[in-house]
Formats: structure tokens, C-alpha cells, sequence
């Protein structure tokens, strides 16, 4: 009770007191105001902190390779490399996968418990300072780098690690120490090859680890070999930069890989990624909340193609191998058959913290594409992938040597979209596409073509949904044409070889109306651009902070003069007064 009758006492000096008299009521606004702003960028403004000096250097490294490291700063996530038939997190897991080979693009990879990266170890390496790691989907590598400052210098580690694209039984590590300080350093390497439970049998100069597994077709035996690892601690000299580059590969292909030097080997990977990455998909960027951007289809794109073993890219395929592998890419009929992929949210797009997550990703897509008749152009391996994989964007379907385009003009449109080198059937063409809006935001889409080899003069034509327009011939310069909607819904873009076809394809759609496409709802697409125009939090808090502020104030002044109307008593004059008022 004492406790309660003390607080009733201050509660009662608070509200009957008055103003201070030795504090200024404009030193006193001034305080209230340079509180708020405290509260403000303690509470509410968004974390910038300083990256240090060592993350400095690693993002200066990461820019060299045109690499935005603060972008893509994470060190947790995943960071695969792959060619279908060996692949590796070597972020994370750090496990060597082996494919198995089988006539299906599904494959179910086998965890052999063999870790082939050679492990970099640095004397002045904190314990928290790790690898950083980023993968590169433009040249199929994962690149990381590790930095220290010795003498005021960036002393960095940078790793290139790799599954060899066109050789798919190699993978390589390429390892470069930069020292630009005044001071030698030492970098002492470790292979965890030996920690596995392989057989070792001693060939050579080189040792092979052979072990046997139970796959999904029998028994599967993997013989692999590794670079030698310096026994010895490498000592770098001041302002030098020195190479390491080392092997794992399967046994009998070794010695024609390491015959060749490795920017040789480099080249070769990065053209053939240059190859597998011509098909392209892109989409402007959208600020709205669990929007599906380039970021995560690039990424799953790249996982898709790093699992899928690419033949017509290969030097150990014969040109009979090579040409059938053509054979089955132009195999396209009723692929892709069903709605866009784009839909959010989807098991088909998921963020990876493992590396068994990041294959229950690929088996989904894998088995979405097949059923959806893409079985054939699956099979020309990683090229099929990449074109089965934008016809699923776009929900593009071949059919009857034509393409129809069937995105959803209401939902799929209000973003800007470009579709690259889309491989028009058997006859080799190429199509670009991309969807724009004009400045009352009415959709509409640019076509153009290329072709390869013999077929050069020879042009397609296109025409949009219900074609009671004559067929547009389309070529190297782009062609613009409006998107229509019919009644019932029909593809908004047919693309075939010849004017005819589309002639023909005109007397076969049955639609009771045909019409303009009318203009896009503007708060939608200003959502895509902008996001959550709303106001800020901030304004919100200040809002309510004001607003309870002021009812103190009103309910503070009501009090007092309540407690002083008592004590002044009830006189004629006092009734004259207010009667006057």
C-alpha cells in the first residue's frame, strides 16, 4: 500500500506541477527533437555498417571479375559447379557427386564422401574470416577469395573452381596468391583426398583412389586421380603473385588433361558456357514483395544446366554422337505444353541452403519439363535444357512447325521481358522477342530472327493472337506488333516459317472476338517499378508519437484546471464575469 500511495504522489506531482522554470521551453523543444532523431536512426534507419578493411579487398577482387561482392554477399548459401557428370558445392559440402550415365536427363547423383579440393592454409588468417564465395553463371565457375591486410597491403587468395565444361571428367581448382607487401608469405596447402575411405593404389607417379557403389542400375565403379599437393609451404615474395593449378580427374582420361596448359583449359570451359548461355531469358526487376526477378531464374537456370551433361559440346563425342544429339534438339513438337513457369509462389523456385535441396530443385524441374513434352529436347542434354527452360517462361509451345506464344497478357505483361536465340524447331532460325510497354502502358512485342549456315535469306512470319492480320515477314531487324485478345483465349503470338501456315492457322481458330488489348492497370506497373509506395514507418510512429504527446498535454491542462476550479470560490462577481464573456 505504501508503494502504491508513492506512486499516486509522483503521478499527482507530474500532472500538478508546472513547467520548470529553469529550463527554457526552447532548449527543451530542441531536446525532445534531437531524441527523436536518435530514436529514429537507432530504431528504424536501415543498417549500413561500414565494411572493413579486409572485406574492402575482397570486394575490389570480386570487381575485377565484374562481380558485385556486397550484392551477392552470402556465405552460407550454395555455390555448385557441375557438368552433368561430375558436379560439387564448394562452398559447403565440398562432396564430389558422380553421375551416373543413362539415356534419361534425370539422373540421381551419387555422393562418393570424396572431397578433392585441395584446402589453402594462411599463417595470418583470422578464424572468422573465411572464403568468400560466389558463383559466376555467365562462365559456369565459382569464384572465391579470401583477404588479409599485411603491412597496410591486400595480401588475397582467389579461387576458380570449375567442372570442366567440354572434358566432363575433370574439374579444376585454380588458385592464385597475391602478395604486393613489403614481407615474404608462406601458404601451406592440404588435400582431404586421403580422409575418404577410398582404395589407394599406387600408379605411377600419380596415386589412384578407386571405390565401388550401389547405383539405381547396379553396381558403379569410380576410379579417380589428383595433382600432387606441395608437401612444403609455398613462400610467396613481396609484390608477386603466384599460380597453383591442380587436377581431379577419372584415372585413364589424366594424363591427355594434364598435357594441356590450364589457360588452355579455360578457354575451352568458358567458350562452351559462351555456347550454352546464347538462349537467354531476362526480366526488368520488380520491387514487389516475393516477386519472381532474373536473380533467382538466372540461378536456377545455372543449376539446371550445371546437372545436365552438354554432347554437342564434349571432345570425347564422335560427329555420329554429336549429330544425333542435333536431331533430338530439333525435336520440339508440344514442347512446352501448359501455363508459364513464372507463376510465384512454386516448388520450381526455392532458395538453396544445402546442396540436397539445390538437386530436389533440379529433379522438380527436370520432371516438370518431361511430362510437359519436352522429353526429346531434354535428351540433346544441356542445349535442350536451355530451350525447353525459356519455352516454359514464356509458355511457349511447337506445334505443328509452328511456335505459339501463350503468356497471360492481364498478369505475365506488366514487366518488361526479353527472350534471346530461341531455337525455332528444325530449321535452325533463331528468335528474339521482347515484350515493352509504351507510355500509356499498352503492351506490345518486337520480333527479329537470325539464322545460321546455309539459311540466311529465309524468313519467318509472325502475327499476333486470332491473325486476321496478314502475317508479318520477320528478319534481323525487329518487327513491332500489337497483343490482341480473343474470345475464347487464343495464343497472342504464332510464329511459323511461311506465310501460309499462318494463313492457314487463321481459318482454324474459332473466336467469337478479337480486340485490342486495353491499357494495363498503371498502379501495377507502377508497383513492378516503385514497390509499396506507402508511407513510411517512420511517419507513422512520429504520427502516433505526436498524437499521445497532445492527449497527455490535453488531458494534463483538464486536470489542473479541474483541481483549481475547486479551490476558487463561487462569488456574484465571478458570475457578472463570465456572463460578460
Amino acid at each position: 500500500m505504501n508503494n502504491i500511495a508513492l506512486i499516486q504522489q509522483i503521478v499527482r506531482r507530474i500532472l500538478e506541477g508546472g513547467w520548470p522554470r529553469n529550463i527554457p521551453k526552447r532548449l527543451a523543444f530542441v531536446g525532445c527533437g534531437v531524441f527523436f532523431v536518435f530514436v529514429y536512426y537507432f530504431f528504424y534507419s536501415p543498417s549500413s555498417s561500414t565494411p572493413s578493411a579486409s572485406q574492402q579487398c575482397v570486394a575490389d577482387q570480386f570487381a575485377r571479375k565484374s562481380i558485385d561482392f556486397f550484392e551477392y554477399k552470402s556465405t552460407g548459401s550454395v555455390s555448385f559447379v557441375g557438368n552433368g557428370f561430375i558436379g560439387l558445392d564448394v562452398a559447403v559440402d565440398k562432396q564430389l557427386l558422380v553421375y551416373p550415365v543413362n539415356e534419361t536427363s534425370r539422373r540421381e547423383p551419387i555422393f562418393t564422401s570424396f572431397r578433392p579440393l585441395v584446402d589453402v592454409v594462411i599463417p595470418f588468417a583470422a578464424s572468422d574470416n573465411k572464403f568468400h564465395f560466389v558463383s559466376d553463371y555467365t562462365d559456369g565457375t565459382s569464384k572465391a577469395v579470401h583477404c588479409s591486410i599485411v603491412t597496410d597491403k591486400c595480401v588475397c587468395v582467389s579461387q576458380s573452381i570449375y567442372a570442366h565444361r567440354t572434358r566432363p571428367n575433370l574439374l579444376i581448382q585454380d588458385i592464385r596468391v597475391s602478395n604486393p607487401s613489403t614481407s615474404s608469405l608462406d601458404i601451406t596447402f592440404k588435400s582431404r583426398a586421403s580422409d575418404a575411405k577410398w582404395e589407394r593404389i599406387e600408379s605411377g607417379a600419380l596415386p589412384v583412389y578407386f571405390k565401388g557403389f550401389d547405383g539405381s542400375n547396379g553396381k558403379v565403379f569410380i576410379g579417380l586421380t589428383c595433382s600432387k599437393t606441395p608437401q612444403q609451404p609455398a613462400t610467396i615474395k613481396p609484390q608477386t603473385e603466384e599460380i597453383f593449378v591442380f587436377f581431379t580427374k577419372t584415372a585413364e582420361k589424366f594424363i591427355a588433361a594434364n598435357k594441356l596448359s590450364s589457360g588452355a583449359l579455360d578457354v575451352e570451359h568458358k567458350h562452351a558456357w559462351q555456347m550454352l548461355n546464347l538462349a537467354a531469358f531476362n526480366i526488368s526487376h520488380s520491387k514487389v514483395p516475393d516477386a519472381l526477378n532474373a536473380d533467382k531464374i538466372n540461378a536456377t537456370r545455372y543449376a539446371l544446366l550445371s546437372s545436365v551433361r552438354a554432347p554437342m559440346l564434349e571432345i570425347s563425342q564422335s560427329s555420329v554422337s554429336i549429330k544425333m544429339h542435333e536431331e533430338l534438339l530439333s525435336k520440339t513438337e508440344l514442347c512446352y505444353s501448359g501455363h508459364s513457369t513464372m507463376l510465384t509462389p512454386s516448388k520450381l523456385w526455392q532458395d538453396w541452403s544445402n546442396i540436397q535441396e539445390l538437386l530436389k530443385t533440379v529433379e522438380i524441374w527436370l520432371m516438370t519439363l518431361e511430362h510437359r513434352g519436352c522429353i526429346h529436347v531434354l535428351r540433346a542434354g544441356a542445349h535442350g535444357v536451355a530451350q525447353a527452360y525459356i519455352l516454359s517462361l514464356t509458355a511457349a509451345t511447337f506445334t505443328h512447325h509452328r511456335l505459339e506464344l501463350g503468356l497471360e497478357p492481364e498478369s505475365d505483361l506488366h514487366r518488361h521481358i526479353r527472350v534471346e536465340n530461341l531455337r525455332f524447331g528444325p530449321t535452325g532460325a533463331l528468335i528474339n522477342l521482347e515484350f515493352e510497354l509504351d507510355s500509356t502502358y499498352k503492351p506490345f512485342v518486337k520480333v527479329s530472327s537470325s539464322r545460321s549456315g546455309n539459311q540466311v535469306d529465309n524468313v519467318l512470319y509472325a502475327c499476333s493472337a486470332g491473325c486476321l492480320e496478314a502475317p508479318k515477314p520477320i528478319g534481323k531487324e525487329p518487327v513491332e506488333l500489337s497483343i490482341k485478345v480473343t474470345k475464347p483465349v487464343t495464343p497472342i503470338l504464332f510464329i511459323a516459317a511461311t506465310k501460309s501456315h499462318l494463313e492457314q492457322v487463321k481459318e482454324t481458330l474459332h473466336v467469337i472476338e478479337v480486340g485490342e488489348l486495353t491499357n494495363l492497370e498503371s498502379h501495377k506497373v507502377e508497383l513492378h517499378k516503385h514497390g509499396n509506395t506507402g508511407l513510411p514507418t517512420i511517419f507513422w510512429v512520429v504520427l502516433v508519437v505526436v498524437l499521445i504527446a497532445f492527449h497527455l498535454f490535453l488531458f494534463k491542462l483538464l486536470y489542473s484546471e479541474w483541481k483549481n476550479s475547486s479551490s476558487i470560490p463561487y462569488t456574484k462577481f465571478n458570475k457578472r464575469f463570465l456572463l460578460r464573456r
